[in-house]
């Protein structure tokens, strides 16, 4: 396996976690998987029946997939979209384990009343500052 090329990857950040873990010899896919998952309308109504709980369907690309099947989607900004994306990707997809990678644990807002991670938390779901951590790499 050699050495992550840059112009592969969307962002620094999914680069910088590719080359840690081809340090660590790890092996990985990036954005090989996509997954289905399903979103409210927001004011949606149905042509044909008038009901106003309409949902539209979708698809997910977790970043990187390690050996053992953990999918890491990693995270720069974490904004209201893509918290709202990852609680409908999770709701869709129970079976599988989606685990956050930040770059940094910053505040959701400028009110500063929680974390990235602590948001986590609330919602069950395990995540990181950095770097992908050795104990993920051997559940």
């Amino acid at each position: 396996m050699s050495k992550p090329n840059r112009a592969l990857f969307r962002s620094n950040l999914e680069w910088h976690i590719a080359v840690d873990l081809w340090e660590r010899g790890v092996e990985y896919e990036y954005e090989t998987t996509t997954l289905d998952y399903t979103s409210d309308v927001y004011r949606g109504e149905c042509s044909t029946c008038g009901s106003t709980k309409v949902h539209s369907q979708h698809t997910y690309t977790p970043d990187f997939i390690l050996p053992n099947g953990i999918m890491v989607e990693a995270k720069g900004k974490f904004l209201p979209a893509n918290r709202t994306l990852m609680e409908d990707v999770l709701r869709c997809n129970p079976d599988k384990d989606i685990r956050m990678l930040f770059q940094r644990n910053n505040y959701l807002t400028k009110k500063k009343k929680m974390t990235y991670g602590r948001w986590c938390d609330v919602k069950g779901i395990k995540w990181a500052v950095g770097r992908v951590p050795e104990e993920w790499l051997n559940e």
